[in-house]
């Protein structure tokens, strides 16, 4: 068993299982949309205050994350020779960033 975040994984290499991981179920959703947040580093690392006009920058930064390295889903998961969906789910949480909506 691993743990992933505070939150026990069972590699599926191991087991007969499915990956095994609980996810809370609840999120704040106090913070900004993902690309803002990328957005505002990017001004912030070029001195600017006008984070909007890097959103496209934002947003094309945040695409080239979208297919996890091998290093990244071994750093999330270490010696499990299956990393099961996480790739898939990895792109799944990007594609979500992806379609918010900055208000």
């Amino acid at each position: 068993m691993f743990v992933l975040n505070r939150f026990p994984v069972v590699c599926k290499a191991y087991v007969s299982d499915p990956v095994i991981a609980w996810r809370p179920h609840v999120m704040p959703n106090a913070s900004p949309v993902m690309i803002e947040r990328v957005a505002r580093a990017i001004a912030a690392h070029t001195g600017r205050e006008d984070w909007a006009s890097f959103t496209s920058q934002a947003r094309a930064a945040v695409v080239a994350l979208r297919e996890p390295t091998p290093e990244m889903l071994e750093a999330a998961i270490p010696n499990c020779p299956d990393w099961g969906d996480l790739p898939q789910d990895w792109q799944a949480m990007i594609d979500y960033v992806l379609n918010e909506q900055i208000s």
